[in-house]
C-alpha cells in the first residue's frame, strides 16, 4: 500500500510542478499582460491544488487520515479553483483599464467592444 501512496503522492506533486513551470514559463513567451494574466491563471487553477492534494496524501501516507486535514486540504483546493478565476478575471479588466498596450492579436477582445454581447 504504501508504494501505490507514494507513486500517487509522487504524480500529483509532478503534474502540479508541471502546471507551475508551465505557467512560469507562459510570463516569458506571452507578448502582453492581458495574455500573461490568463495563462498564469493556469498555475493557480491546477498546479496548486495538485500540489495540495499531493502534500494532504502525504500527510495521510505519514501521520494517518485526519477529517481535520481533510477539510482544510478540499477548503483549499477549492479556495484555489474558485479565487483564482475571479482574481484571474479582475486582475485581466484592471490591466486592460490601465491602459496596458495590447498586442493586436489578442483575440477576442471583448472588453474592447462598446456593445457586449449579453
Amino acid at each position: 500500500m504504501s508504494l501505490v501512496g507514494e507513486l500517487l503522492i509522487s504524480l500529483l506533486l509532478i503534474l502540479g510542478a508541471a502546471a507551475v513551470v508551465t505557467g512560469a514559463r507562459s510570463l516569458f513567451v506571452e507578448k502582453d499582460a492581458i495574455s500573461r494574466v490568463n495563462a498564469f491563471g493556469i498555475t493557480t487553477t491546477l498546479g496548486l491544488p495538485f500540489i495540495t492534494a499531493g502534500a494532504m496524501f502525504g500527510r495521510f501516507l505519514t501521520d494517518g487520515f485526519t477529517w481535520e486535514i481533510l477539510l482544510k486540504s478540499l477548503g483549499a483546493i477549492l479556495a484555489f479553483v474558485l479565487v483564482s478565476s475571479v482574481a484571474s478575471n479582475t486582475l485581466t479588466r484592471a490591466v486592460y483599464m490601465s491602459g496596458a498596450p495590447i498586442d493586436p492579436e489578442t483575440c477576442p477582445n471583448d472588453l474592447s467592444d462598446p456593445n457586449p454581447h449579453p
